[in-house]
């Protein structure tokens, strides 16, 4: 496996960097830019070596944006990702921080500032916890489709109302190793049956 980015972790991370680079030199739309620049925050080889481009493209999206150009040039961007770049604007490039990690007992926190700043995907409320992971961290990799949840959200009429899923007839499993026959609980709608693969 000579030249290939699997062959070590260094090789992996210089391949996936150098497309991340391509990523922002060959693509104007916002979400590439976001996406590289979240991965910028993460990695501070990456936003060294990215620093200067990122900047730069910064400073054109913000002029196209002031000038009102943003229905001409972005008509295909996701309001979400309008949002990330109006905040960025409201923060300056420069204002945009590294992620920031802690470890607090068996977890490590994070927090992305890229993230925080994209709008909340579904509003609902939580109406359950899962104290289980919080006794056993290890159940949100051993048994993510079972114990290892993290909580329950109730979806507001909304958000609810702006998915239908009236049509959906399978779910797929995709976990890895696999039996020959699964057997779970499928929810369909609002119906609960048992699914066999």
């Amino acid at each position: 496996m000579k030249n290939s980015p699997f062959s070590s972790f260094d090789a992996f991370r210089s391949a996936f960097n150098g497309g991340l680079a391509e990523l922002l030199d060959g693509h104007a739309e916002l979400g590439a830019y976001i996406l590289v620049m979240a991965h910028a925050g993460f990695d501070a080889m990456l936003r060294e070596n990215l620093s200067q481009p990122l900047k730069k493209r910064f400073e054109q999206i913000a002029r196209e944006m002031r000038r009102g150009k943003r229905r001409e040039l972005y008509l295909d961007a996701a309001e979400a990702d309008l949002q990330v770049v109006r905040s960025i604007i409201d923060i300056d490039f420069e204002g945009v921080q590294p992620a920031q990690f802690r470890d607090i007992g068996p977890w490590e926190l994070q927090f992305n500032q890229m993230r925080a700043l994209r709008p909340a995907r579904m509003a609902g409320e939580v109406v359950e916890v899962n104290q289980a992971i919080a006794d056993d961290p290890s159940l949100v990799n051993s048994d993510p489709a079972g114990a290892g949840w993290f909580f329950k959200l109730k979806l507001d009429d909304a958000t609810r109302a702006a998915y239908d899923l009236s049509s959906l007839q399978v779910a797929i499993h995709a976990a890895a190793p696999c039996p020959a026959q699964v057997t779970l609980p499928i929810r369909i709608g609002r119906t609960l049956s048992r699914g066999r693969w």
